[in-house]
């Protein structure tokens, strides 16, 4: 199940890509459906989380401090180097999105993918789910 999850992510994610490549009018069309897969992969992680012996809501309080960290950093990092390359400020923005929060609908399903036992892949998923 995991395995298919992790497959379907890849796929869609390089298709997805390579059609905007080929077709950039076609943008309207992957956007909607890139979101509803993404708003799906976070819902499966969270049911899963939820059904688990390790749900999100019962993490250690320490998690909960601790995730903001590398989102901010990532955030401030990925902002600061475009800005000293001259991006203009939309493009640094897009530049600390990627390297902040971008690859949450991929980590989910690897994580999940990792670890056999479901505890501790539920527990691995607390991260991204919380930061999403």
């Amino acid at each position: 199940w995991y395995q298919r999850r992790v497959h379907g992510v890849l796929i869609g994610s390089t298709l997805g890509i390579w059609i905007n490549y080929k077709q950039p009018t076609w943008h309207k069309v992957t956007e909607p459906v890139a979101l509803l897969a993404a708003i799906a992969v976070l819902c499966t992680g969270f049911l899963q989380s939820s059904l688990s012996g390790a749900p999100i809501w019962g993490q250690h309080p320490l998690l909960y401090a601790i995730v903001p960290i590398p989102i901010f950093l990532g955030l401030t990092f990925g902002v600061g180097v475009a800005l000293l390359l001259k991006l203009e400020k939309p493009s640094a923005v897009a530049v600390g999105f990627d390297t902040s929060v971008q690859n949450i609908m991929v980590a989910i399903p690897v994580l999940n993918m990792t670890f056999a036992d479901p505890v501790v892949a539920a527990s691995s998923i607390a991260v991204p789910l919380l930061y999403s």
